[in-house]
């Protein structure tokens, strides 16, 4: 077995912009985005072969009526199993999740579908990046993920970006880190309520699990020498306009996220991302339990 090297405590929060760098840390979306720094765990994570109490796989979403939208899919990240549902299946399902949870209007946008094999669990998903009229693929306001054989929605994101001239709030990991985990009940609360649109069974239990930040334009952190990431960050070379802040310090960032682990009544979980600002919703993923999972083997 290889020796776990011991890492930063910190990943990046995001995908990549090509989408297709999927690290499933803690059963959700995560790969590198530049602006963005995440809490992350120091020990491997678990990762669950199944669901005891699979969700339907398409929601029943009040209210839904099939906009019209397009699917395109990419030609090089295509269904490799048989018994997969299409990608306009698994685009339909998505859209009703987004509506479901979201709200989110589809009407002349494209669902971008690309398919993606979890080699640790040896299943495969549909993820589709919601590209609006004229929009930037690589901007997605919204993102899913969806089991490409069961049709379950596994993961459901809302993508900020950094914005200029919106009001910054001074973000130090361990600093918020300390105080959310003694002071998260009302986080706690809110998480269980978004969780069910995901879980299978009433919550029981909810938990602080990390914290995220979207970095404000023209910051970043200077990574120290040594340093051990999940992934690198998407550019390498140094820019003159960006302000480096040593590691570890206070970095103005645009948005700051609380994640809450729930588990429901059958020990299935469900990590919630929650905007610290106005508590409202950004994502929902899939926790995973019971095979081994280590971050740094990724890239």
């Amino acid at each position: 077995m290889r020796e776990k090297k011991r890492r930063k405590k910190g990943i990046y929060r995001g995908l990549l912009a090509g989408g297709l760098a999927l690290c499933l840390f803690g059963g959700g979306f995560a790969a590198v985005n530049r602006y963005v720094f995440a809490a992350a765990h120091d020990k491997p994570v678990k990762l669950q072969a199944s669901w005891q109490e699979p969700a339907a796989a398409a929601p029943q979403a009040v209210g839904y009526t099939k906009a019209d939208y397009k699917v395109q899919v990419d030609p090089m990240y295509h269904a490799s199993n048989s018994n997969a549902v299409s990608a306009e299946e698994a685009a339909e399902i998505g859209a009703r999740y987004l509506w479901e949870v979201f709200g989110v209007d589809l009407k002349g946008c494209t669902l971008y579908m690309y398919y993606f094999m979890d080699p640790s669990r040896a299943i495969g998903y549909w993820y589709g990046d919601v590209i609006t009229e004229g929009g930037d693929r690589h901007k997605a306001p919204y993102r899913f993920g969806i089991e490409a054989v069961s049709g379950e929605p596994e993961s459901i994101i809302r993508q900020d970006f950094p914005a200029e001239g919106k009001e910054t709030i001074l973000f130090k990991e361990e600093k918020i880190e300390e105080y959310y985990r003694a002071n998260s009940d009302e986080f706690n609360e809110l998480a269980k309520t978004y969780a069910r649109k995901l879980l299978s069974a009433e919550p029981v239990k909810a938990e602080f699990l990390t914290t995220a930040a979207l970095l404000a334009p023209g910051y970043d952190y200077e990574i120290p020498e040594g340093a051990v990431m999940t992934m690198e960050p998407e550019e390498k070379t140094a820019d003159p306009d960006v302000i480096l802040v040593p590691w570890g310090e206070e970095i103005p960032a645009s948005y700051v996220y609380i994640t809450i682990l729930v588990t429901d009544a059958g020990g299935n979980q469900v990590q919630v991302e929650i905007d610290r600002s106005d508590k409202s919703l950004v994502s929902l993923s899939k926790e995973y339990k019971g095979v081994d999972y280590d971050p740094n083997s990724v890239g």
